[in-house]
């Protein structure tokens, strides 16, 4: 699939997901009319929304846009990961785990050179986890800014936000909880 239809169908789902069809383009808007059912009750919300939105592709879309729905049930199911193991990797990938884990060494390092002739563990230890909560925290910030520009770049899409198997609402409760806990970390068990 290329990048533009990609983001008509991050579009259609974004905007319709905010029963907010005028904000979208044509294409979304009239794939969005199709969503509803008559009681103006969104679709999306029960049962499996890439069946739906599948379906309200082909019944209204061009030639072009019909070829791309068998592609969007296909990825439909990627965004459904179910169980703890799909929620973790999720987070993992919210994250942003090898950049957090990088800020952490660098951080524990700073602390070590800083201690002098003994190292104190624990509160190394503490320093680590309020460190890579407050990272975690930014990480996550960053991709709830950024979800529209991941989901036009092949490198981002398929990222928790952009893919749609985290909402926002999910994404900055992460990261709330990531940076309250890291700093509360920080500030009563490191801070001197």
């Amino acid at each position: 699939m290329s990048g533009p239809r990609i983001s008509t169908l991050y579009r259609l789902c974004h905007h319709v997901g905010n029963t907010d069809p005028a904000a979208a383009g044509p294409l979304s808007q009239a794939l969005a009319s199709r969503a509803f059912n008559t009681t103006g009750r969104f679709l999306f919300g029960s049962g499996r929304p890439e069946s739906t939105l599948a379906r309200a592709l082909s019944a209204t879309a061009s030639s072009t846009t019909i070829a791309v729905a068998p592609a969007v049930a296909r990825a439909a199911g990627r965004r459904t990961r179910a169980g703890i193991n799909g929620l973790l990797n999720d987070y993992k990938q919210l994250s942003k785990f090898k950049l957090s884990a990088l800020v952490v060494a660098t951080s524990a390092g700073g602390y070590i050179a800083g201690s002098g002739d003994t190292v104190d563990w624990a509160g190394l230890g503490w320093t680590a986890i309020g460190t890579f909560g407050a990272a975690a925290c930014a990480n996550t910030l960053n991709q709830l800014y950024e979800v529209v520009n991941d989901s036009r770049m092949s490198r981002t899409m398929n990222r928790p936000l952009p893919a749609g198997r985290v909402s926002r609402l999910h994404a900055a409760m992460f990261a709330l909880t990531t940076g309250a806990v890291g700093l509360a970390v920080l500030h009563e068990k490191v801070r001197s």
